[in-house]
């Protein structure tokens, strides 16, 4: 399985603006809009969660390789 690493380049699902989302592969305003809304995201699976994202275009999304998830850290509240 071939990846795809892009240091310089990669949209955080958890932090990304509405208009950032877009230019993920099969996100449009809607899913965009849904993403926001169903933060946080804890892998890239996670977006199985919006509507119209199934293994398939999930599978295209992880290929595009700009999508990328930084988990909301937990162990900042020491």
């Amino acid at each position: 399985m071939k990846w795809k690493v892009q240091i310089n380049r990669c949209i955080d699902i958890n932090s990304a603006s509405f208009e950032e989302l877009q230019q993920i592969v099969h996100i449009g305003p809607e899913r965009a809009q849904q993403i926001i809304e169903l933060r946080p995201f804890y892998s890239l699976d996670d977006l199985l969660r919006v509507d119209g994202i199934g293994p398939s275009r999930l599978q295209d999304i992880k290929d595009q390789g700009l999508a990328c998830v930084h988990p909301p850290e937990e162990d900042e509240k020491n």
